[in-house]
């Protein structure tokens, strides 16, 4: 059983996040975010549209910038 993929990489999620706080501070949030959701995966590899909605919803749950990109992100993947 494929699953299906997204078009955006953890990095994507870094980067969207760097826009809103500072490139450490983004670090931290994805950091905390990939371990929330319980992610393993690569930072360059496209997500699939399960492991997309858990970092997103992850995002959210912190409130602040990153609850804005991850209703952001959540959008893209619906």
């Amino acid at each position: 059983m494929s699953q299906e993929m997204t078009n955006f990489t953890l990095n994507d999620v870094h980067m969207k996040l760097s826009e809103k706080v500072s490139d450490s501070n983004a670090k931290l949030l994805l950091h905390a975010v990939t371990i929330g959701a319980g992610f393993r995966g690569e930072k360059n590899c496209p997500l699939n549209k399960e492991d997309a909605k858990t970092i997103c919803l992850e995002l959210i749950k912190m409130g602040g910038p990153a609850f804005q990109v991850g209703k952001a992100l959540y959008s893209q993947v619906q």
